[in-house]
């Protein structure tokens, strides 16, 4: 009453208004989870992150960094920002906060993933942090050599901090250094190219890791992804069946993947997909999908395969447009100064057949014969191409540093 000066109808807005919210409060349903005293920390930490309802949600990783600062007077906020200033391009692939922690479960022998953060020796974490960063360094520069530029483009993540925990700790140079190397040139292309991260992929992770690890050290080892038994690589009617690229299929990626390692130089001016341009080319239908579907019925499904796919600049895109594929390498070979030679070898670095591609030509023919004869041009055509991935991914994967187109 003192505040509102005696009015009397302020008063009872007031009273009516307190006595809403003390209604409110005492019939405001508290969630409460009684945990016992033997509960370990990581597990009380976890039920509280799950249970965490509010518009703002706790992360595993808020968490970490409230812990972080605690254990060392650090912010890892600061580190993890160190981290893109010192690696900046690993922002291309995924943010930096997750991998870290990815690595440092690793490097404690656990599965990368939000359980084992809530375990980790966070002294131990701070203690290693030059060997993390120099790690990250290793992964991007050795991503780039293999020619995968950013996340889009990339297979499965799953990779990426069993390469770069192991990219810390590689042998100093030589022959060691070349042999590991190698190694993780083959897991990574198995992984790419197999169902091994397709399920568990965290489980798995770990479980290669030790089998690398050891091999790198020059012990005897088991790896799993190398098991060619239960992860063969994809045959030629496997790769047939590979969904769009844009998907995150990993073997439709690791398709796409391919091709872009094997030079993927652009069909009408000649330029290579580099990591300055590969995030402005388009996903060209090497038979338009226009053709497929509507003249030779084909479903979405079908004509959407990696097989049929393409990374073109945009104005080679709009070129080609739907133009039936004889058509539009007839007008390439025409336009280009070195000639079908110098066309067939364009293609050649996207792992395209010349021949099957260049067969395929329709004009002269009508209804369903020009159905008929569009789709066995295409399945042809899928089938020439498929063959060509598979000896290219097989050679990659027997450790050809440079496999023959």
């Amino acid at each position: 009453q003192r505040a509102i000066a005696g009015d009397s109808d302020d008063v009872w807005r007031v009273h009516d208004r307190i006595n809403e919210l003390r209604a409110r409060v005492t019939s405001y349903n508290v969630p409460f989870l009684s945990l016992p005293p033997s509960t370990r920390k990581d597990v009380a930490l976890d039920v509280f992150i799950k249970l965490n309802t509010s518009s703002v949600r706790l992360t595993a990783y808020d968490i970490i960094v409230a812990q972080f600062e605690e254990a060392n007077g650090e912010s890892l906020h600061e580190l993890v920002d160190e981290v893109h200033s010192s690696v900046s391009s690993l922002a291309r692939y995924c943010t930096a906060e997750d991998l870290v922690l990815d690595i440092a479960s690793l490097r404690a022998d656990w599965a990368p993933g939000q359980t084992s953060y809530q375990r980790l020796d966070l002294k131990e974490v701070a203690k290693s942090w030059d060997q993390i960063i120099a790690g990250i360094g290793f992964l991007v520069h050795f991503l780039e050599e293999e020619r995968i530029w950013d996340e889009k483009r990339l297979p499965s993540v799953s990779v990426l901090p069993v390469i770069a925990t192991l990219g810390s700790d590689l042998p100093p140079a030589l022959d060691e250094l070349g042999n590991a190397r190698a190694l993780l040139r083959t897991y990574m292309w198995r992984a790419f190219l197999t169902s091994r991260y397709e399920a568990s992929a965290a489980t798995r992770a770990l479980q290669d890791f030790r089998g690398l690890r050891d091999r790198i050290a020059g012990k005897a080892a088991d790896i799993p992804i190398f098991n060619e038994g239960e992860y063969p690589l994809p045959t030629s009617d496997a790769l047939v069946t590979a969904r769009w690229p844009k998907t995150k299929q990993i073997l439709a990626r690791g398709v796409l993947a391919l091709s872009l390692r094997a030079g993927a130089l652009d069909i009408a001016d000649g330029t290579a997909a580099s990591v300055d341009n590969v995030g402005k080319r388009e996903y060209h239908h090497l038979f338009p999908d226009s053709l497929l579907q509507n003249v030779a019925k084909l479903d979405q499904p079908e004509t959407y395969r990696a097989l049929n796919c393409a990374l073109v600049t945009w104005n080679t895109n709009r070129d080609i447009s739907a133009k039936e594929p004889l058509l539009y390498l007839r007008e390439r070979t025409q336009r280009s100064s070195l000639g079908e030679a110098a066309i067939r070898q364009r293609l050649m670095t996207h792992l395209i057949p010349y021949d099957e591609l260049a067969s395929a030509g329709f004009a002269h023919l009508e209804g369903e014969g020009r159905a008929a004869a569009i789709a066995a041009a295409y399945w042809q055509f899928m089938e020439a191409r498929a063959q060509m991935v598979e000896r290219f991914a097989r050679a990659l994967c027997d450790g050809e540093e440079n496999p023959a187109v």
